[in-house]
């Protein structure tokens, strides 16, 4: 480099003492003279790729552009160049194609080259075959970012599969609770469902020598390999993968540039109803026998202590009192045989009171809940049996009156995510919904507008640790009501852009109410439309 500098310190002060040729730097591995030569501009990479040929050459990169102060037509410049390429090599054998590569060894090394020649200019880029020198690992005990980024993102679950290197540092991370994705490459298509992490990395240092395009898209990808995952290459710095790791599965795509590198992946798992609500079956079997056991309910042993487990089925009796305004209900708590008979008795009595109290705490009327235990009087199963006694531990929901009268569905029917802080609540006379819908609740995409006397929407931020929670993402807040509105009497019309459509036929008053949930990144949006 310092014999380059001064060559054209030369040139630039005493033009005319320039010699009629000059040499490559010392760090080409051909010492190549060309007449003529005005400027020379380099690049090199410690592993990259020469593209082009029947097939890629990955190793040790360099390229040299030339400026000659001569003019000669295309083909006699590439005739003098690849001439004084050939006659380094001093070997017959070697031959450009006629789009300008040569393949060859030189000092016990194999190279590929590509020679481009026009009246001016001219480039070569050469590649010595080699592989990547190691830097990336599986073992990915924390997450490298500074500590600004990491009060950002919050607490997100470590990745054990995703790439680590002292050399890089986690820029940027995005991270879902749930997220469906589809990953593609030419031919080859993954769908995937579950925990959903974005990670952007940077190198720490980047000298335009250690660009990470291919040597981290072959290292990681080989990494994965030897883990058994099943890889489709997008282009030579890029791929996509699925993945059986310590018993879990993993779909991701991966890609790689100059100084930075991007990893999308999902750790595969079912879709965890946030919201549960079944009114319907509870109705039914009510209507049918006059009782229901309230499944999923569980407390701490020998306690009357509800577990976090039981969210789901209290929100589900709740649901159906507030469905049915002049339903009134006992509570009844049940054991098993073992133990004491009034300490059993007691402690029946006190888990059906913690039931009823979640039931205010969700909103239902005391006055409309009875609580009651009656020990291990009443088994519905073997108690000699493990399976048997898990049966008789149970809480039963026993009609006492009403149930005949539905409640005007309105959009306070529409239950918040857990979490859910509503920010705002409005009303207005008129208004018109474009209704999207699409299969599988449609034959066909079409669109339908329809007019409303009046219409309400309520506007929610979903909170965690007094920030918004971003962790809840628009594809699991759709999921959600995917599931429940059904379970709520709802006709399911369609889905676009992160919203969900349905109607109500009968709200109880034989008018018809349609609604849209739109979806954000923590926070949606409920609006219900009704139809005269």
């Amino acid at each position: 480099m310092f014999f380059r500098a001064l060559v054209c310190i030369c040139f630039l002060f005493f033009p005319v003492f320039m010699p009629a040729a000059a040499v490559f730097s010392q760090d080409f591995p051909l010492q190549l003279t060309f007449a003529n030569l005005t400027a020379v501009k380099e690049k090199h990479h410690h592993y990259g790729a020469l593209n082009g040929l029947k097939k890629q050459y990955y190793g040790e990169y360099w390229e040299e552009k030339y400026t000659f102060s001569d003019k000669l037509a295309n083909a006699d410049r590439f005739a003098l160049m690849s001439d004084t390429i050939l006659h380094l090599l001093n070997n017959s054998a070697h031959s450009f194609t006629r789009y300008g590569y040569l393949e060859f060894e030189y000092d016990g090394q194999s190279y590929a080259m590509k020679l481009d020649a026009y009246a001016k200019t001219a480039t070569i880029k050469l590649t010595r075959r080699c592989a990547y020198s190691p830097f990336l690992s599986l073992q990915m005990a924390d997450w490298p970012m500074d500590a600004k980024l990491s009060a950002k993102v919050g607490d997100v679950p470590l990745l054990p599969v995703a790439p680590y290197a002292d050399e890089l540092e986690v820029t940027g991370l995005k991270y879902k609770n749930y997220e469906e994705k589809q990953f593609r490459t030419k031919g080859v298509t993954i769908d995937a469902k579950g925990k959903f992490w974005e990670i952007r990395y940077a190198l720490k240092k980047y000298n335009k020598h250690n660009l990470l395009r291919y040597r981290a898209t072959h290292n990681y990808r080989d990494l994965l390999a030897k883990q058994g995952a099943r890889i489709s290459m997008d282009g030579d710095a890029g791929f996509i993968f699925s993945l059986d790791y310590k018993g879990r599965h993993y779909a991701g795509d991966f890609a790689a540039y100059d100084s930075t590198a991007e990893l999308k992946i999902i750790e595969e798992d079912a879709f965890k109803q946030t919201l549960v609500l079944s009114p319907d079956k509870l109705k039914s079997q009510l209507d049918a026998k006059g009782k229901v056991t309230l499944q999923g309910i569980y407390f701490d042993t020998n306690k009357a202590t509800l577990k976090k487990e039981s969210n789901s089925a209290i929100l589900a009796a709740a649901s159906l009192l507030k469905q049915y305004g002049d339903l009134i209900l006992e509570v009844q708590g049940h054991t098993d045989s073992q133990g004491d008979d009034a300490y059993n008795l007691e402690l029946s009595a006190q888990r059906a009171e913690s039931v009823v109290k979640a039931l205010v705490a969700e909103g239902v009327e005391k006055t409309r809940l009875v609580s009651k235990g009656f020990g291990e009087k009443s088994p519905v199963a073997d108690n000699a049996t493990k399976e048997g006694r898990a049966q008789n531990r149970r809480v039963e929901l026993h009609r006492i009156s009403g149930g005949n009268e539905m409640t005007m569905i309105s959009i306070d029917f529409i239950k918040p995510l857990p979490g859910a802080v509503l920010e705002a609540k409005r009303h207005y006379s008129e208004g018109e919904l474009t209704v999207h819908h699409t299969p599988p609740w449609a034959d066909k995409k079409h669109v339908e507008t329809v007019t409303a006397s009046d219409y309400d929407v309520c506007s929610y931020i979903i909170e965690r640790d007094g920030k918004t929670d971003t962790s809840l993402g628009p594809t699991e807040i759709i999921a959600n009501y995917r599931n429940i509105l059904p379970m709520l009497g709802a006709q399911l019309l369609g889905e676009y852009q992160s919203r969900i459509y349905f109607a109500f036929e009968d709200r109880g008053d034989r008018r018809t109410l349609f609604g849209v949930i739109a979806a954000y990144t923590g926070q949606y949006e409920v609006r219900v439309y009704l139809l005269d």
